[in-house]
């Protein structure tokens, strides 16, 4: 172990013969191992000159009595080249059994080592202020009573004092702001008493002008020889622009989170696996999940199944190509359940990985709920949807119209000559019978020329007491001739009773509607159609079954069927205008919703049973009136009335005008036809007295029927005067078209109809 020491090691007896010698002191000495081991060192390594092998000497004679203790020397050893070597040496003797046992430890240092080394340590120490300078830190140690012992001068850059004005005094209660709590006073205090170092505490001091300061202090306990601390030793650092800067970035970054938390937009953070990291109140509005329902999980446990795809998709493309995405809209179920829209505008944000390359590392999403817009984009979509088709309805009704007053100018004929001719065959039952059921036909059409006239119009319907009862058979009679062989009509009606406030014609079209859908569902196949009316009464306990109904009697119609059936989805829209699941050409879907809307304004109600493969059953319950309803009409043609008078006729259509003129002229009248309304005009100036009624229709050749007519009455006001028009009932029995017009007849024509109307007016006038 001594050959290995930095350090000149020897050991000599009691007498100064030398016993062992290191390679350090051979090396410094120049000697070899054996030129000293065995030689006395007065001989060899002492000098010749007196004062250095005397103070040896004392050094080793003072052995004598004090073995085992240390004794430190200054003395020259003398080298094997002559010269001379100052060393300084540390002697021990080692006890033996006899004096001459005894052996004396000697280390030594060259005093040539020490200065080099003294020099290191002031180097070592300048080295160290001057990082400690540089580092702007303060370093000071303070007794157990918190006096300052030791300052380095960079505490004056820190808090104006000098070093020299902390020497003895207490350092906390000369940097302690007035009126706080004294933090570094408690800190020494707990080093002190416990021997527990501190470090990383932030407290606020003031600097010596007064102005507030924020540190950084470290501290460890300054112990004795034995462990036990007599001070403080601490390390300080100015941290108030750090303060400053991160109180700054604090107020910074909660007023961009205030202003993100009261965006009017949802924000949210998500990872590359679509975990939310952060989310803002908006987004808890949008959604309805609070902060720790959505915090870590993916967003995509939210989103409507069939959205996956397009949330999958952006994401993979924002990774693979780190191209920016386009907003997209997507559908997710909120808290309660319900399906939302919402639009996301998507941003990457990237990092470098590992290798330099540059990866995705987390995405921004802006969120908007779309819900509302997109439900109104959707309903404007269907109100176009509908208006297109209220358009062609509308212009289907113009075309009706037009085509069933065509219809109506043959019909007027065929009723016209057929009436005419039944008067002339009495005698003759078998023709009679004939042409009755010829009349009959052709007023079935007139009648239906009637409901196509009130569906072109769209005229408010007057609702008065009828029975079903013959409406169903009218219905029947119609359907039943257009109906496959293979559809069977199984009727159940009720004889008495079925009086309900309805208007006929839309009573006869809800009728219609059903049957027609019934026979249609069931398709090639075939099956039973079955009608079966009845009177039943609601009760209190009917009510949720039938919530716009009122408890009491009723009538109910029910028409089924035994075809395809509906699920529950279709169910539910039926009624629904423009609804229907027959292929493009097939129907408008418009049959259901008229019947709906003509059931509800009578106070009824309309029930559906079906299921797939089942077929479909319909019941109406319309509300029972205890009144007696209007005769029905004769299948016998009543007797016309006749007349004497003189009649101005005018039509714009020949075939018309030329029956009106017989049929008026076989009941006994006068009649002056003419197509021109200038002719009528002319022949009823040049004989005026002679006329006793003016009959017109609307439409002339030349003028309208009203122009004439208010030119005759320039001429004779008090002639009783006849408009035959297309308006609406409603707005001709009474005549309130025109003041001076004694009556108006809408059309469609019926003789009758002429004949009683011209008798009305001539007898009121006489």
């Amino acid at each position: 172990m001594t050959g290995a020491s930095e350090s000149m090691f020897l050991s000599i007896d009691s007498s100064g013969v030398v016993l062992t010698i290191n390679r350090k002191a051979l090396q410094v000495l120049g000697f070899t191992r054996s030129e000293l081991v065995g030689q006395n060192i007065s001989q060899t390594l002492l000098p010749k000159n007196p004062p250095g092998q005397e103070g040896l000497s004392s050094v080793l004679g003072a052995f004598q009595d004090e073995a085992g203790k240390y004794f430190s020397a200054r003395a020259a050893m003398q080298c094997k080249n002559g010269s001379l070597i100052p060393i300084t040496w540390s002697f021990m003797r080692i006890p033996g059994n006899t004096d001459q046992e005894q052996e004396i430890h000697c280390i030594g240092t060259p005093m040539e080592e020490l200065a080099f080394a003294e020099r290191d340590l002031t180097e070592e120490r300048e080295r160290h202020a001057a990082l400690l300078q540089a580092t702007g830190d303060w370093i000071w140690e303070v007794n157990l009573q918190g006096a300052v012992t030791y300052s380095t001068p960079s505490v004056f850059d820190i808090t104006g004092y000098a070093a020299e004005e902390l020497m003895g005094k207490d350092l906390a209660s000369i940097l302690t702001p007035k009126g706080e709590e004294n933090f570094l006073e408690q800190h020494i205090r707990s080093v002190c008493f416990n021997g527990r170092p501190f470090q990383g505490r932030e407290i606020s001091v003031s600097h010596k002008d007064g102005r507030p300061l924020f540190v950084d202090i470290s501290g460890l306990p300054i112990v004795d020889s034995t462990g036990q601390p007599t001070g403080v030793r601490g390390v300080t650092r100015n941290i108030t622009n750090h303060q400053w800067a991160k109180e700054a970035l604090r107020k910074s970054e909660e007023k961009y989170r205030s202003f993100i938390e009261s965006a009017p937009i949802g924000m949210m953070i998500s990872d590359t696996n679509g975990h939310i990291t952060y989310g803002n109140r908006k987004l808890v509005e949008i959604t309805g999940y609070g902060v720790a329902e959505w915090q870590g999980r993916s967003y995509i446990e939210m989103v409507y199944p069939e959205d996956y795809g397009i949330i999958v998709e952006n994401r993979t493309r924002a990774i693979r190509t780190l191209d920016p995405v386009d907003p997209f809209e997507i559908r997710v179920y909120n808290s309660k359940g319900e399906l939302i829209w919402l639009r996301l505008i998507p941003h990457s944000v990237y990092k470098a990985d590992g290798q330099g390359n540059t990866v995705v590392a987390y995405f921004q999403n802006f969120i908007e709920d779309i819900t509302a817009s997109k439900n109104a984009r959707e309903e404007k979509k269907r109100l176009e949807q509908q208006l297109s088709q209220t358009h062609k309805m509308e212009a289907l009704g113009t075309l009706a119209g037009g085509v069933a007053h065509d219809f109506n100018n043959i019909l007027y004929p065929i009723i016209g000559y057929t009436e005419m001719t039944l008067a002339e065959v009495s005698q003759y039952p078998f023709a009679a019978e004939n042409l009755e059921e010829v009349l009959q036909a052709a007023k079935r059409a007139q009648k239906l020329v009637n409901q196509i006239l009130a569906f072109s119009r769209d005229t408010e319907e007057k609702l008065r007491p009828i029975r079903i009862q013959p409406v169903l058979e009218d219905v029947l009679s119609l359907v039943r001739p257009s109906l496959p062989a293979n559809v069977l009509v199984k009727r159940e009606i009720q004889k008495t009773g079925g009086v309900v406030m309805a208007d006929p014609t839309r009573l006869h079209q809800v009728v219609m509607n059903l049957c027609t859908n019934a026979y249609q569902s069931m398709g090639d196949l075939g099956g039973v159609l079955s009608i079966t009316l009845d009177q039943c009464v609601i009760t209190r306990q009917d009510l949720p079954e039938y919530p716009q109904l009122t408890a009491g009697n009723y009538v109910r119609l029910t028409i089924s069927d035994n075809g395809a059936g509906m699920d529950e989805a279709t169910k539910e829209r039926i009624f629904e205008p423009y609804f229907t699941t027959k292929a493009v050409g097939k129907g408008t879907g418009m049959g259901l919703a008229v019947v709906h809307g003509i059931v509800t304004k009578c106070k009824g109600a309309i029930k559906v049973d079906s299921a797939p493969g089942m077929g479909s059953s319909f019941t109406v319950l319309l509300p029972f009136i205890n009144k007696t309803p209007g005769e029905l009409p004769s299948r016998k043609s009543a007797p016309l009335p006749k007349g004497t008078e003189h009649i101005l006729l005018t039509y714009g259509e020949r075939q018309i005008l030329e029956l009106s003129e017989k049929m008026f002229t076989r009941l006994g009248y006068t009649v002056a036809a003419f197509t021109s309304g200038k002719e009528a005009l002319q022949a009823f100036c040049n004989n005026s007295g002679a006329i006793d009624l003016v009959l017109a229709n609307a439409a002339l050749e030349d003028m309208t029927g009203e122009m004439l007519i208010e030119k005759v009455l320039t001429i004779r006001p008090d002639l009783p005067s006849i408009l035959i028009s297309s308006l609406s009932e409603e707005s001709t029995e009474d005549g309130s078209n025109s003041s001076q017009i004694s009556k108006l007849i809408a059309k469609p024509l019926d003789i009758i109809k002429v004949a009683m109307g011209i008798r009305k007016v001539l007898d009121g006038k006489n």
